[in-house]
């Protein structure tokens, strides 16, 4: 009996006779992990594996098409796809009003266009919200999403869309719901408006908006609707979204033909990737740091860890929240230093923005630096959107001399007038890492280099992060690296 894969916009469904042993290729390739399976003795968790196709049903995401055309192709068997899908026709492709697209910034329009589905993975800088605005110009006449996770990253999207783009921008979310052709879409609200639970990715070190834009059941309808009919979607900064988060936007997006993700790090520490893929399709994007740094499109960063001795007659708590506390937010001599730094960098000329993780340590830091006569400001999520879009005008403008900022700062702001950048924060995601770093190496007039100032913090947990975090640094040559020991 021969082969054959039925492909739909969510789902495909594979037929035929395939061996066991194929059969079984396919299950072990589109599986993953069960989150804190590790953590758990339970006889009904299995294997600790939840598997993306079944023997019985033989349906999986479509996304994953490439795994199953793959595991056929290497066993030598021969298969026939039916694609039940209708490719939508875009009308009057729309061109940007002033941007021109770089040459790889063609190229990655080029990759979309050609696949029509995939993840683009182009480092933080690449100006992927300009080829993003572009892609959408191509498909003018469709109805198309772009998923975001911030009102930040909301309203920087829908700016560059307005500003490049002749047709009216919808935005879903910020206490407003404006549905037109593109539309950018809070995920919170898109969750609030299909009824599930808006789950963050606690794998990363975000700082997620849940969004309390207040719905009327008729405004949730026309939201679902809007969802159910996009033609076109893109997750933007796809690696920080939860599994759950794209299970529901492929999921609900039944007449999606072209799906993509967006992001600098579309890899996950969870191991999870793959849910990525199930939702747009494998990786057709690939463009380093690095490779911009060589092109001049980015400035090379010189990375300073200071390695810091904890006072080991204090107890080390048991549990890594309180360690974290302890020996991060309320540690007066790395504090003190991270100011004595910030200070020495300010009064050198350089645009200094500090990165935290708790809202009590962005406190301290605010106090102790205005102590010293600086203008500091810190912003976090729970600050109302008009401040922080003051407080980064303000850092813009000079009149800040040091900008301190939650994680909401470390993803998807363009502030290219950032020289120095302090993680004071800490983290253990590698993806976020490299957002963080993304923050400092945009070009800006008569910027050359970006100085990163990071801490190894040698003790339990934090000293295990540490190394990653500089294991991460090590994947892109052109990143310089020096380890220096606190005077």
């Amino acid at each position: 009996m021969e082969i054959t894969i039925q492909r739909n916009y969510v789902n495909s469904k594979l037929d035929g006779e395939i061996p066991e042993k194929v059969f079984q290729q396919l299950r072990e390739e589109m599986r993953y992990v069960i989150p804190g399976y590790s953590f758990a003795f339970q006889k009904s968790w299995g294997d600790g594996y939840k598997y993306l196709i079944t023997l019985k049903r033989r349906v999986f995401p479509s996304g994953l098409l490439y795994i199953v055309e793959k595991i056929l192709q290497e066993n030598h068997l021969e298969y026939k796809i039916t694609d039940l899908r209708t490719e939508p026709i875009p009308s009057n492709p729309m061109p940007l009003r002033g941007y021109r697209l770089r040459d790889y910034q063609q190229t990655m329009e080029k990759a979309c266009l050609d696949h029509k589905s995939g993840v683009v993975k182009a480092a933080t800088g690449s100006g992927k919200t300009a080829v993003m605005a572009s892609l959408m110009g191509k498909y003018n006449g469709l109805k198309r999403i772009v998923y975001v996770r911030r009102l930040d990253l909301m309203n920087q999207t829908i700016k560059v869309f307005e500003r490049e783009l002749d047709i009216p921008i919808g935005r879903v979310g910020g206490g407003k719901v404006d549905i037109q052709d593109l539309s950018v879409v809070m995920i919170p609200t898109a969750a609030n408006a299909l009824g599930e639970k808006y789950v963050k990715y606690t794998d990363h070190d975000n700082d997620d908006e849940e969004d309390n834009t207040p719905l009327d059941t008729r405004q949730k309808l026309s939201i679902k609707e809007y969802i159910e009919n996009a033609q076109c979607f893109i997750i933007d900064e796809c690696h920080c979204v939860s599994s759950e988060t794209s299970q529901m936007v492929s999921n609900y997006s039944k007449k999606a033909y072209h799906r993509f993700g967006c992001s600098a790090t579309p890899y996950r520490t969870d191991g999870t990737d793959i849910l990525i893929h199930a939702a747009t399709g494998p990786k057709i994007v690939d463009i380093s740091a690095s490779t911009l740094i060589e092109r001049g499109f980015l400035v090379p960063p010189k990375v300073h860890f200071y390695r810091m001795k904890p006072d080991w007659n204090k107890p080390v708590p048991k549990d890594y929240q309180n360690v974290y506390t302890k020996f991060i937010v309320e540690n007066e001599e790395r504090n003190e230093k991270i100011v004595k730094l910030a200070d020495y960098m300010a009064e050198k000329g350089e645009r200094v923005v500090i990165l935290v993780q708790r809202q009590q340590h962005g406190k301290i830091l605010e106090e102790m630096l205005q102590k010293k006569g600086r203008m500091a400001k810190f912003i976090f999520g729970e600050t109302c959107l008009t401040e922080r879009s003051m407080a980064l005008d303000q850092f813009s403008a000079g009149v800040l001399d040091v900008l301190i900022g939650s994680l909401i700062l470390s993803e998807g702001i363009d502030v290219p007038c950032i020289t120095a950048l302090i993680n004071a924060a800490a983290g253990k995601s590698s993806s976020s890492y490299y957002q963080k770093i993304g923050r400092a190496i945009r070009p800006f007039e008569n910027k050359t280099r970006a100085i990163i100032i990071d801490f190894i913090d040698a003790v339990k947990w934090l000293d295990k992060h540490s190394k990653e975090r500089i294991k991460v640094l090590k994947m892109e040559p052109l990143y310089q690296i020096k380890i220096q020991e606190h005077d």
